[in-house]
């Protein structure tokens, strides 16, 4: 897959990331404008991560293979923050 579709293909997953987010917050009553910042960094940062795999890997991937990636670092990121969410700062 070429680097252009690659890169259109990871948007699209952190565009659909950043509104399942953001719609999730609606749906509980929340207000998702607070939770902004939060969408951004959840939706953008397995993107990055993804990205950067599939550059070192340097494997020839489907989109749906890309997708896939982006799924697996989606779920790692957000155990990854729930978890540093509970480390005590004193």
């Amino acid at each position: 897959m070429e680097n252009k579709n690659v890169l259109l293909t990871l948007l699209a997953c952190a565009v659909s990331a950043f509104l399942f987010i953001l719609t999730h917050y609606m749906w509980h009553g929340r207000n998702p404008s607070n939770r902004m910042g939060y969408g951004i960094f959840m939706s953008v940062a397995p993107a990055l991560a993804a990205f950067l795999l599939l550059r070192l890997t340097e494997l020839p991937l489907s989109w749906q293979r890309t997708v896939g990636i982006y799924i697996v670092m989606f779920v790692l990121t957000a155990i990854i923050q729930s978890y540093a969410r509970t480390i005590p700062i004193d």
